[in-house]
């Protein structure tokens, strides 16, 4: 399991995926999620079966691959049981049910949950309403939101959350130096995930091999990225540090494509030139006063994007093989990175502070919200409706940034800096292959309101 996953990725994408004799990395992931859950393996099934999820939700015209969804699904909700999360596992037996396309199978499975989750209630000695812990709930769940406006509102919260965290760190800068801003937000996000695992009840890693590999993530996804952003906002604005950090996705292909994990494809070479061009419009070298400062916070913005990038490629190369659930990972990597630059305060973090009340307010919410309930709930949301879907977050971020700098901060906003960031998004949608599904998308529309009478 640890071998199959890597070299599966190796191999050419087939040309038809949903053949019955074609043995992706999905289909791997699919058996193993069944496997683990058989075997009473919670983590790795839970890992294997987000991932299964994941992946069809990202490519969901595939015949097969639904019903891949509801019975890993289904997985899902068997662990959650078993773990004492009947909530998380009534909500995936929902899900399964609404899933437009469902095999004879997927029904059986469905109903090896609805019986756990009775036994379940039985056993908390709750009076169960009906014999179907799963089917009859679902009448009365029109009452709250759907699991699709539940994604939505999940979506907007985290670009709510990742969008003002540009903002907060301005406002922390006040006070105190880019790297305590950074041993303070990891901190408190460390606390709150420690408490979210243990919620959860599930196990940070014992051996050396994952611990060095989480240490070194916590070095490239957290504590540069963070420091680098929060030192390029002592140089150039809150919005056009959140515009910028939008590069990320050209910066994962880029190394994706220089490591001959992806192709360059004419699309994704198109995206990134457009992409290119999106950032010197918005470095505006044609401006005269304060350029290299300006150039220095831009340069330091971009860095901190390619950290993200690097990250996603470190992950993928030696994170991927399924033994830590998404959520370890995230409270891992926050716990290492806490761990270490506590440990090197005495040396780095000695500049003077003044902790006014909106400077501790702005780390300590940086923290808890912008980095810890962000992570849970980008999780969720990948688990739910998939990678490409949580994705879409890329395109709101810059938004709110740009707002909560003018609105909170006043911040100047020139031509350079909306033509930018959509010329930025333009070069993101085109890379990822958004803009081509969304044409064939109006073509396939066009092509049936021709063929209707």
């Amino acid at each position: 399991m640890r071998e199959g996953p890597t070299a599966l990725a190796r191999l050419p994408i087939p040309v038809h995926p949903e053949h019955h004799f074609v043995f992706d990395a999905s289909k791997l992931s699919f058996y193993a999620a069944t496997i683990y859950a058989w075997l009473g393996e919670a983590e790795r099934a839970v890992e294997h079966g987000n991932e299964v999820v994941s992946q069809c939700l990202a490519l969901p015209k595939i015949v097969r691959w639904p019903v891949r969804q509801a019975e890993s699904r289904v997985d899902l909700g068997l662990v959650a049981v078993r773990r004492d999360q009947l909530d998380e596992a009534h909500h995936l037996g929902t899900l399964t049910l609404a899933s437009q396309r469902r095999a004879g199978s997927s029904i059986g499975r469905i109903a090896e949950l609805d019986q756990a989750l009775v036994r379940a209630i039985r056993m908390r000695r709750r009076p169960a309403t009906s014999t179907s812990a799963i089917l009859l709930p679902r009448r009365a769940s029109s009452r709250g939101p759907r699991p699709e406006q539940r994604s939505l509102i999940r979506l907007g919260a985290l670009a709510v959350l990742w969008g003002s965290g540009f903002l907060l760190i301005k406002i922390a800068l006040e006070g105190i130096s880019p790297i305590q801003i950074v041993l303070g937000r990891l901190v408190a996000a460390a606390v709150v995930m420690v408490a979210v695992v243990a919620y959860r009840k599930e196990h940070l890693p014992r051996r050396l091999v994952p611990l060095a590999h989480l240490a070194v993530m916590a070095v490239v996804t957290n504590i540069a990225p963070y420091f680098l952003f929060a030192w390029s906002e002592e140089h150039i604005t809150s919005s056009l540090a959140g515009i910028l950090n939008a590069t990320t996705p050209l910066f994962t292909l880029l190394l994706a494509v220089s490591t001959h994990t992806e192709r360059l494809t004419t699309p994704r070479l198109a995206g990134l030139t457009v992409g290119s061009v999106g950032v010197v419009i918005l470095a505006a070298p044609w401006h005269d006063g304060g350029l290299s400062s300006s150039l220095l916070g831009i340069g330091a913005a971009l860095l901190a994007s390619a950290c993200y990038a690097a990250s996603y490629v470190y992950a993928r190369r030696f994170l991927s093989d399924g033994a830590l659930s998404p959520l370890v990972l995230s409270a891992g990597q926050m716990i290492a990175g806490a761990a270490l630059l506590t440990l090197l305060a005495p040396f780095v973090a000695r500049e003077p502070v003044t902790l006014a009340a909106n400077v501790v307010a702005s780390v300590i919410v940086l923290g808890v919200l912008g980095t810890a309930v962000a992570y849970v709930l980008n999780y969720r949301l990948i688990a739910d409706e998939g990678a490409t879907a949580a994705s879409t977050v890329t395109y709101l971020l810059p938004i709110v940034a740009v707002l909560l700098g003018r609105a909170v901060l006043a911040e100047p906003i020139g031509w350079n800096l909306p033509v930018g960031a959509i010329i930025i998004l333009a070069g993101v949608a085109l890379s990822d292959g958004r803009i081509g599904r969304i044409q064939r998308t109006i073509s396939q529309r066009q092509a049936q309101l021709e063929r209707a009478p």
